[in-house]
Protein backbone atom coordinates (compact mmCIF):
# COMPACT_ATOMS: atom_id res chain seq x y z
CA UNK A 1 0.00 0.00 0.00
CA UNK A 2 1.42 3.82 -0.85
CA UNK A 3 2.29 5.68 1.77
CA UNK A 4 2.81 2.99 4.37
CA UNK A 5 6.06 0.92 5.17
CA UNK A 6 6.20 -2.15 3.67
CA UNK A 7 6.49 -4.64 6.69
CA UNK A 8 9.02 -5.00 9.42
CA UNK A 9 12.42 -5.81 9.77
CA UNK A 10 13.52 -8.38 11.79
CA UNK A 11 13.92 -7.89 15.01
CA UNK A 12 17.78 -7.87 14.83
CA UNK A 13 17.84 -5.59 12.19
CA UNK A 14 15.70 -3.06 14.18
CA UNK A 15 17.91 -3.15 16.97
CA UNK A 16 20.66 -2.00 14.80
CA UNK A 17 18.99 0.63 12.81
CA UNK A 18 17.82 1.72 16.55
CA UNK A 19 21.89 1.89 17.56
CA UNK A 20 23.15 3.61 14.20
CA UNK A 21 20.20 6.46 14.26
CA UNK A 22 20.23 7.37 18.24
CA UNK A 23 24.19 7.59 17.91
CA UNK A 24 23.82 9.46 14.76
CA UNK A 25 20.96 12.08 16.58
CA UNK A 26 23.61 12.29 19.61
CA UNK A 27 26.56 13.37 17.39
CA UNK A 28 24.41 16.08 15.71
CA UNK A 29 22.91 17.17 18.99
CA UNK A 30 25.23 19.66 20.44
CA UNK A 31 24.98 20.80 24.22
CA UNK A 32 24.72 24.50 22.43
CA UNK A 33 21.31 23.94 20.50
CA UNK A 34 19.96 21.18 22.69
CA UNK A 35 17.87 24.11 24.19
CA UNK A 36 16.64 25.05 20.52
CA UNK A 37 16.41 22.39 18.29
CA UNK A 38 16.65 18.47 18.72
CA UNK A 39 17.18 15.58 16.32
CA UNK A 40 14.74 12.11 16.76
CA UNK A 41 13.55 9.25 14.56
CA UNK A 42 10.89 7.35 14.32
CA UNK A 43 11.26 3.39 12.77
CA UNK A 44 8.40 1.76 11.59
CA UNK A 45 7.98 -0.98 9.72
CA UNK A 46 10.97 -1.32 7.01
CA UNK A 47 11.31 2.55 7.54
CA UNK A 48 13.19 5.13 9.49
CA UNK A 49 12.26 8.78 9.26
CA UNK A 50 14.53 11.30 10.99
CA UNK A 51 12.72 14.12 12.65
CA UNK A 52 13.85 17.56 13.72
CA UNK A 53 12.76 20.00 16.11
CA UNK A 54 13.13 23.46 16.57
CA UNK A 55 11.96 25.61 19.08
CA UNK A 56 9.42 28.25 18.22
CA UNK A 57 10.65 31.85 17.53
CA UNK A 58 7.61 33.27 19.31
CA UNK A 59 7.45 30.62 21.83
CA UNK A 60 10.76 28.89 23.11
CA UNK A 61 8.38 26.08 25.56
CA UNK A 62 6.92 25.72 21.56
CA UNK A 63 8.24 22.67 19.37
CA UNK A 64 7.49 22.65 15.38
CA UNK A 65 8.48 19.19 13.90
CA UNK A 66 9.61 19.34 10.31
CA UNK A 67 10.27 15.68 8.91
CA UNK A 68 13.90 15.74 7.43
CA UNK A 69 14.44 12.87 5.48
CA UNK A 70 13.02 9.28 5.39
CA UNK A 71 15.10 6.00 4.95
CA UNK A 72 13.18 3.10 3.19
CA UNK A 73 14.36 -0.44 3.27
CA UNK A 74 13.51 -2.58 0.19
CA UNK A 75 13.63 -5.85 1.90
CA UNK A 76 14.18 -8.05 -2.27
CA UNK A 77 16.83 -6.01 -2.84
CA UNK A 78 18.47 -5.53 0.83
CA UNK A 79 19.25 -1.84 0.35
CA UNK A 80 18.54 1.34 2.18
CA UNK A 81 17.02 4.83 -0.23
CA UNK A 82 17.00 8.11 1.43
CA UNK A 83 13.65 9.98 0.79
CA UNK A 84 12.63 13.87 1.16
CA UNK A 85 9.30 15.97 1.60
CA UNK A 86 9.28 18.37 -1.59
CA UNK A 87 7.40 21.63 -2.02
CA UNK A 88 3.74 19.83 -1.25
CA UNK A 89 4.80 17.27 1.98
CA UNK A 90 4.79 14.53 -0.16
CA UNK A 91 7.83 11.91 0.10
CA UNK A 92 9.72 12.31 -3.08
CA UNK A 93 13.05 9.55 -3.70
CA UNK A 94 16.26 11.72 -3.06
CA UNK A 95 18.14 11.31 -6.10
CA UNK A 96 21.59 12.85 -5.41
CA UNK A 97 22.08 9.53 -2.75
CA UNK A 98 22.04 6.48 -4.74
CA UNK A 99 21.00 3.21 -2.58
CA UNK A 100 23.55 1.23 -0.35
CA UNK A 101 23.63 -1.55 2.08
CA UNK A 102 25.44 0.73 4.42
CA UNK A 103 23.38 2.58 6.22
CA UNK A 104 25.42 4.71 8.24
CA UNK A 105 27.28 5.72 5.04
CA UNK A 106 23.95 6.90 3.88
CA UNK A 107 23.42 9.35 7.12
CA UNK A 108 26.99 10.58 6.29
CA UNK A 109 26.36 11.38 2.56
CA UNK A 110 22.96 13.00 3.90
CA UNK A 111 24.76 15.06 6.65
CA UNK A 112 27.06 16.39 3.76
CA UNK A 113 24.71 17.73 1.34
CA UNK A 114 24.74 21.29 0.66
CA UNK A 115 20.98 21.61 0.58
CA UNK A 116 20.62 21.77 4.36
CA UNK A 117 17.78 18.87 4.35
CA UNK A 118 19.07 18.50 8.27
CA UNK A 119 19.07 21.38 10.46
CA UNK A 120 18.00 23.30 7.35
Amino acid sequence: MPGTPDSSLSELERRRVDRIFAQHCRTLETPEHRATRQLRYRLEGNWVTLIEYRSSDDNRSEWIERQAAQFRFDLQKRTWAVYVTDEHGSWIRYEPIDDSDDLEDLLEQLQGQPTAIVWG
